[in-house]
């Protein structure tokens, strides 16, 4: 998995238009690369099928090695490709504040995903001043990616 470099030019860029449609969607475009690492991460921690390899840290409430580690790369990716912008992590409760702000779910259904089961999915969500513009979710067990974008619409595998 590779580190995203940090693009300047895609910054200063960025900063002209921050509600624009095409701003949005550069924007998702750099995030999908980092959702699909995340992914292919989880792919390689996930567990076989059949018994819980996770901790339980409320009711009904699971967490594996797994959620930490995906979010982690997340984490420092975004914060590498955007260091100015924030960050809420479900997992381990990392907050950054900025204009801009990636909230993600590391594993989505982490008790099938702990299970071996093939419905959980990588969420990445991008808020603006707080309003939700953007978001990718990557199931990669089912071969399934979504993205949506405020304004423009919502596809799965490239089809709306």
């Amino acid at each position: 998995m590779s580190e995203a470099p940090i693009n300047r030019q895609a910054e200063d860029y960025f900063a002209q238009d921050a509600e624009s449609s095409s701003f949005i969607a550069q924007r998702l475009a750099f995030a999908q690369p980092i959702v699909r690492d995340a992914a292919a991460l989880a792919m390689a921690l996930r567990p076989a099928p059949g018994g819980p390899a996770a901790s339980l840290k409320g009711r009904q409430d699971y967490v594996t090695e797994a959620d930490k580690a995906v979010e982690k790369l997340i984490s420092a990716r975004i914060q590498a490709l955007y260091p100015g912008d924030g960050f809420i992590g479900e997992e381990d409760g990392s907050q950054r504040e900025g204009q801009f702000t990636w909230v993600v779910d590391p594993i989505d259904g982490t008790s099938n995903f702990a299970r071996g089961r093939d419905r959980w999915c990588v969420s990445l969500g991008l808020l603006h001043e707080g309003r939700p513009i953007g978001g990718i979710i990557f199931a990669p067990a089912l071969d399934e990616f979504y993205l949506g974008q405020i304004g423009v619409g919502a596809w799965m595998n490239g089809r709306p």
